[in-house]
């Protein structure tokens, strides 16, 4: 009989050890899957946005297209675009670089900057129907700042404006 009960309480403190070893496991599964999101999110953080532009009393978040798949993808694909959100395109070397509204779903103003980051040309509202036509500037651009349409006019920017990019 004493054998018996001895498996019995056996049994029962393996039981216990195992919710235990249940527990901890789930708190180090929580722990662990907590930091990968963490991570996860400052990554994707970084990679949206690096550069602000600071118009009149606002300021500007912009995600940077910087390699040629950024700059070509651009905008597109995207459903919206939050208010004090755009981006820039940034050119190793000033060129007359000419943008259309492929794979748009909302209109835009385009902004072209110099080096001296001075507007050299602003395309308002442009439509995403407005595809396959291309933008281009009457002379070479350094940057090229996109803001949801009526953004440009609303911060009183136009050709001659230099802005402050960040």
């Amino acid at each position: 009989m004493g054998g018996i009960y001895y498996l019995h309480m056996s049994l029962r403190h393996s039981g216990s050890l195992l919710r235990k070893t249940s527990t901890t496991s789930s708190i180090v599964l929580l722990v662990i899957t907590l930091v990968i999101v963490v991570i996860g999110m400052l990554f994707v953080q970084g990679s949206k946005s690096g550069m602000y532009l600071r118009a009149s009393n606002s300021v500007y978040t912009l995600a940077v297209a910087d390699t040629p798949a950024a700059q070509e993808k651009g905008l597109g694909g995207r459903a919206w675009m939050p208010q004090h959100e755009g981006m820039i395109f940034v050119f190793d070397t000033p060129d007359t670089v000419c943008f259309w509204m492929k794979d748009m779903h909302f209109a835009i103003d385009m902004i072209w900057l110099n080096e001296a980051k001075k507007v050299v040309h602003l395309q308002s509202d442009v439509a995403p129907g407005s595809y396959p036509k291309r933008y281009c500037p009457p002379m070479p651009a350094k940057y090229v700042v996109e803001l949801r349409a009526g953004e440009a006019a609303r911060q009183s920017i136009r050709t001659g404006t230099t802005l402050m990019l960040e």
